[in-house]
C-alpha cells in the first residue's frame, strides 16, 4: 500500500499450478489513528477534524495548569499517535529558603495562595510580610524580608543613680540594673 494506507487482509497470494491465485485480494485502507487520549485538566484539538495518518493533535492545559510532555502529537503511519500524551500538572511556586528566624505560612503554593512571613520572638520583620503566587510559577516582589533583633537603646539614665546595661546588649532579653547613688533609695 502506498504510504498513509495500510494492508487488510493477506499480503501474499500464489500462482497455482492451475494457473490461478490462491488468497484473497487485500485492500489497503486510510491508517486511522482514532481520536487521542483526552488529558486531565486540559483540552486536545484535532487541527483537521481528522484522525488520519498526517493528522495533528494540539494538546493545551486549562487556567493555572502547565503542560509537561510534547504539545503536539502526529499521527503515525502504523496507526498510532506519536510520542506519549503530555500531562497537566498544576503550577506551583517553590518554597522560600529562609533563615531560622524568619516564619513563613505559604499553604501548598499553589496559583493565588498568599505567602505570608512573621519573625520569631525578639525580631521585628523588615520588608513585605506577604507575597502572592503568580501563574508563571514565581512569587511576586523580588525580596525575601528580613528579621533583625528588636533594639530597646540604652535606657534612660535616673537622677541620682546610674544605670549599668548587663554585657551592654541593648536587644530583645538584654537587662539593664538601676543603682542608687549613697544616701538615696531606689522606689519602683
Amino acid at each position: 500500500c502506498e504510504r498513509g494506507y495500510k494492508i487488510i487482509g493477506d499480503p501474499l497470494i500464489t500462482c497455482e499450478e492451475n494457473g490461478s491465485w490462491k488468497g484473497n485480494v487485500p485492500e489497503c485502507i486510510f491508517v486511522d489513528c482514532h481520536n487521542p487520549p483526552p488529558i486531565i485538566n486540559g483540552t486536545v484539538i484535532l487541527s483537521t477534524n481528522f484522525t488520519y495518518f498526517g493528522a495533528t493533535a494540539l494538546y493545551e492545559c486549562n487556567e493555572n495548569f502547565k503542560l509537561e510532555g510534547v504539545s503536539r502529537r502526529l499521527c503515525s503511519e502504523d496507526g498510532t499517535w506519536g510520542n506519549d500524551s503530555p500531562i497537566c500538572v498544576e503550577i506551583t511556586c517553590p518554597s522560600f529558603n529562609v533563615s531560622e528566624n524568619l516564619l513563613v505560612n505559604a499553604g501548598k503554593r499553589l496559583v493565588g495562595d498568599i505567602a505570608k512571613f512573621s519573625c520569631t520572638k525578639g525580631r521585628i520583620l523588615i520588608g513585605n510580610d506577604t507575597r502572592t503566587c503568580l501563574s508563571n510559577g514565581r512569587w511576586s516582589g523580588n525580596k525575601i524580608p528580613i528579621c533583625k533583633p528588636v533594639e530597646c537603646e540604652r535606657p534612660n539614665d535616673v537622677e541620682n543613680g546610674r544605670v549599668i546595661v548587663i554585657n551592654e546588649i541593648t536587644t530583645y532579653g538584654g537587662s539593664a540594673e538601676y543603682h542608687c547613688i549613697p544616701n538615696y533609695n531606689r522606689i519602683g
